[in-house]
């Protein structure tokens, strides 16, 4: 996600004109422009591919599970589970 944020902000102040990057043409410097967008790719593919965005996921599915189970124990006048 930062990358993106880096690539969008360098689009930005390129068109507004401010330096360094405001002198930055496209016939130039074409790459160093498009490299944050790339490497976004690149790390949004490693993470599908390592398998990092599934099991961010299935955590965070675990962790609303918990808390969902917390908070109905409360609601019954009963102390939840201590964590592990």
């Amino acid at each position: 996600m930062w990358f993106v944020v880096i690539g969008v902000l360098i689009q930005v102040l390129s068109l507004v004109g401010i330096w360094p990057v405001g002198d930055w043409s496209w016939s130039t410097h074409w790459m160093e422009m498009c490299a944050p967008f790339a490497a976004a790719l690149v790390w949004w593919w490693l993470s599908d591919t390592l398998g990092w965005t599934q099991k961010k996921a299935m955590q965070d599915a675990e962790q609303r599970k918990e808390d969902r189970r917390d908070k109905q124990l409360e609601a019954l006048g009963m102390s939840p589970r201590k964590k592990r």
